[in-house]
């Protein structure tokens, strides 16, 4: 065997062995900006039948504008929605921290077997009456700075996102036309047909998403107005966020609205509307989610759970969003080359 033709093959290995390590490392270093620009770049090709639509109806023909408008009235949803829930959330948790150590006194002299028992074995001791402060609870302060810190961070994020999401919308239509003057010929038109149809499952998912929710938001509000609970409206804005994120979402929602419903409302009418959200996540799982799946991402529901796992685990809360539609464009690009692999074959 030729020894410089083995050297060349060790060579090539050695070189592709190291291209790939450093494609990992650079993508676990680079996790944070790369999963907000995919994001932005899911976020962009949702938004750009409605940015079209609102570009066409205003009186300046304006792309930037018509993005511009989109992206800020959706941050005015999410600003409203947690300008309303955050300020009472707040005040009621100051509330119950200041009227713990009120709460444990109470519980230490309560008169039951089970108080019994743990003040004979010394659970309750003498110090943990009114000694509790709010400092001691919190921490003396390190989960507030980091609870401040978290939301700093995700307000900074979401910014990031929205701004890469317009630059993409203003700019997409430019890359679009360069990236396709580069493809060979010949293989041009079918590429574009593969990008047309994986485009509009990504919209088509979106849009279908962004219609359970916007129902979930309606019902819900619906009936927390006839219940007469408080802040009707920021919560079912918040149901309709939640509900974005697939399988889960409902579920999540509608655990935090039943115990928001516990705190405003009573006993009854919470479990009013845990039953709401029985009879209404039913509605949603077998009859609203299986169309949106099946008719705009033709995705059974087992695949869209796995792809959801997985997006779980390697990009969070994030992850999960974008994890149907990556999941949907790799099954077609997936089906794509092996009808063309089979045909090939077949000749």
């Amino acid at each position: 065997m030729d020894m410089r033709v083995f050297n060349r093959k060790v060579i090539r290995v050695l070189l592709l062995t190291s291209s790939f390590v450093g494609i990992i490392y650079l993508a676990h270093a680079l996790a944070t900006p790369l999963t907000w620009v995919m994001v932005a770049f899911f976020l962009a090709l949702a938004m750009e039948p409605a940015v079209r639509r609102i570009e066409a109806i205003l009186p300046i023909k304006s792309r930037g504008l018509a993005a511009l408008i989109i992206i800020l009235t959706a941050l005015g949803i999410v600003v409203f929605t947690i300008a309303a829930i955050v300020p009472p959330l707040v005040s009621q948790t100051q509330e119950l921290v200041h009227a713990a150590p009120g709460y444990i006194e109470q519980l230490r002299h309560a008169d039951n077997p089970i108080i019994h028992y743990l003040n004979q074995h010394n659970t309750f001791s003498q110090s943990q009456g009114s000694s509790i402060s709010v400092s001691q609870i919190f921490g003396h302060g390190s989960v507030i700075w980091g609870t401040v810190a978290n939301i700093a961070s995700s307000i900074a994020a979401l910014i990031t996102i929205l701004v890469l999401t317009f630059f993409m919308i203003l700019e997409g239509p430019g890359i679009a036309r360069t990236f396709w003057k580069y493809q060979p010929a010949g293989k041009r038109r079918h590429r574009q047909e593969i990008a047309k149809l994986m485009h509009q499952t990504i919209t088509g998912y979106v849009s279908g998403n962004l219609l359970t929710s916007l129902i979930a938001a309606i019902a819900t509000t619906i009936m927390l107005t006839i219940l007469r609970i408080p802040y009707a409206i920021p919560l079912g804005l918040l149901v309709g966020i939640i509900d974005l994120i697939p399988l889960v979402g409902a579920t999540i929602a509608a655990i935090l609205v039943t115990l928001a419903s516990l705190v405003y409302g009573g006993a009854v009418k919470a479990l009013i509307v845990a039953a709401f959200f029985v009879v209404y996540q039913q509605i949603e799982n077998h009859t609203l989610q299986p169309m949106v799946y099946k008719h705009t991402v033709n995705i059974s529901a087992l695949l869209a759970l796995v792809a959801s796992l997985f997006g779980a685990t390697l990009g969070g809360l994030v992850g999960v969003l974008v994890a149907i539609p990556v999941a949907a464009s790799l099954q077609i690009l997936i089906k794509d080359y092996l009808d063309n692999h089979r045909a090939v074959d077949h000749t």
